[in-house]
């Protein structure tokens, strides 16, 4: 048998073998991948099964680097042959091996189906059935959340310990089992939820991961604990009031917010100090409705390791245009900047109208009514749910020139909902003043939509070039060459959805009906 792995693949996952498995997942036969992805096995006698399980078969890449394997196409023409390779050598009386995985997983099915609503022991918050999205061996269990492998693929996990809380029905104890942790306890106050995961792992044969019915408002829960990371995704509500004993129990801590109605303030001042260092892995949740977005953030006690743990990608931090702005005002310190943004709110504080070249981002009087914006929002800087005020002179710019239709139409929707507009003003000029402050690991990532023929141009840290037309960040990327950053880190948006590439034969649609909180 012969086939090939994709390069890009091999690099981003450290694959080296692959390995064949029957119909009944048992081993077969295995075989080193080369630097240019072609592998070659040799299929033995003694390889084969005595039952007609052998008579399938599946192939995986696999990495040392976790235990993840991920799913190779095999062509129906290879299968065939094989097929018939093994029946010449099968016992005449072979028999079909039984299984109890469709009943496993049409149990899990019919249980997520059943009109449940949690009430959570703290001010009985409500979570209804089928809220996390659940692969059920080939089987894609979809639900209200999506799944949040993309970010957690991302940090090093290889022989640690974790801690789920708030774990559900475990999905994301799974995945960062898989992911190379050597043994995860996830706790869920629901006890259905829990049933429901055990059984989930036992479908997927998930070993070294425990489920247990947990409080994580009670701070007795953590009593004698220690996991080298923690795991807290969407559940601040609840471990709110015991954050100080689960510092007691970690270095690390995994975050996701919960919707940033408050802004991230809301969660960095309290977390931040029990966990001094944070990384920004980026907005999990990203709806029209700046309100609803959310975050996941990799908090730390040693900023080094979790510098260590985060695996980043970064640009290089200088002019991706010809921009005249940048280059007569240079590198300055915060304090030159907040003088500069003062001095541009005097200029700008009692200008009644604006012409439409003035609208384009990257022109002067862009930055200018940007940074008198600033000026004004100066009274917020550290404050939570700070808000720029109707009188933002950079708040009315924007919603003047949507208006004029100098400025992309896609923001219409901001200006037929103001609120949505302050907020997502208001989070600008927090990332500035944590970019003006020296924490720019603390903002999401900038975002890059990669196009050959791309007219901005950037250059990774490590000398690559990438082009693109869409860019999600220019107001960050802005800041950091106001304020001489260096670096700054990104993520590449190529339209895959899923990170870790995953084969399902079916999909079962969500049936959560909960508004997710």
């Amino acid at each position: 048998m012969v086939g090939h792995v994709d390069v890009g693949a091999i690099r981003s996952f450290g694959l080296d073998q692959v390995v064949i498995l029957d119909g009944s997942d048992r081993y077969v036969t295995g075989v080193a991948v080369s630097e240019t992805g072609k592998w070659a096995a040799e299929v033995r006698q003694r390889d084969i099964g005595n039952d007609n399980s052998a008579l399938d078969i599946s192939a995986f890449a696999g990495s040392a680097a976790n235990n993840y394997i991920f799913s190779l196409r095999v062509d129906s023409a290879a299968r065939a042959g094989y097929r018939q390779f093994v029946n010449s050598r099968l016992p005449a009386n072979s028999k079909d091996v039984p299984s109890i995985k469709e009943d496993l997983r049409d149990l899990v099915i019919r249980a997520t189906r059943v009109s449940y609503v949690a009430r959570s022991i703290h001010d009985a918050i409500p979570t209804g059935n089928n809220y996390q999205t659940l692969m059920l061996d080939s089987t894609l269990r979809q639900g209200g959340r999506q799944s949040r492998e993309r970010f957690l693929y991302l940090i090093d996990l290889v022989g640690k310990t974790v801690l789920d809380i708030g774990a559900n029905t475990g999905e994301n104890a799974r995945i960062v089992r898989k992911l190379g942790a050597s043994l995860v306890d996830g706790y869920e106050y629901d006890p259905y939820f829990v049933e429901i995961g055990r059984v989930v792992n036992a479908l997927s044969g998930m070993t070294r991961v425990s489920l247990f019915q947990g409080d994580c408002t009670r701070p007795e829960l953590f009593k004698g604990m220690k996991y080298d990371v923690v795991l807290a995704l969407s559940v601040w509500v609840y471990m709110q009031d015991t954050i100080e004993q689960i510092a007691e129990i970690t270095d690390v801590m995994v975050f996701e917010s919960h919707t940033l109605d408050h802004g991230i303030e809301f969660y960095y001042q309290p977390i931040l100090k029990h966990f001094p260092h944070a990384i920004s892995l980026g907005y999990s949740d990203m709806p029209a409705d700046p309100h609803k977005s959310r975050m996941v953030v990799v908090f730390g006690k040693d900023k080094a390791t979790i510098d260590k743990m985060v695996n980043r990608q970064f640009l290089q931090v200088r002019p991706y245009f010809d921009n005249k702005f940048i280059q007569r005002h240079g590198k300055l310190s915060k304090a030159e900047i907040l003088q500069l943004a003062d001095h541009c709110y005097a200029k700008h504080a009692c200008k009644p109208c604006y012409d439409g070249a003035d609208y384009v981002y990257g022109t002067d009087v862009y930055f200018e009514v940007f940074l008198a914006g600033l000026h004004q929002f100066a009274e917020n800087e550290g404050k939570i749910e700070g808000l720029v005020r109707p009188d933002n002179l950079y708040l009315g710019f924007l919603l003047e020139g949507i208006k004029k239709k100098q400025i992309d139409q896609n923001l219409r929707k901001f200006c037929e909902n103001p609120e949505w507009m302050i907020r997502k003003i208001s989070n600008k000029y927090e990332d500035a003043f944590r970019i003006l402050n020296g924490y720019v690991d603390q903002i999401a990532p900038v975002e890059i939509v990669p196009h050959p023929a791309g007219k901005l141009s950037f250059t990774t840290t490590e000398g690559r070039g990438i082009n693109c037309e869409i860019f999600d960040g220019h107001h960050r990327f802005f800041l950091c060459e106001l304020a001489g950053v260096e670096k700054i880190h990104f993520t590449l948006n190529d339209g895959k959805v899923d990170v870790i590439p995953q084969r399902f034969t079916r999909t079962v649609a969500a049936n959560y009906t909960l508004d997710i909180e």
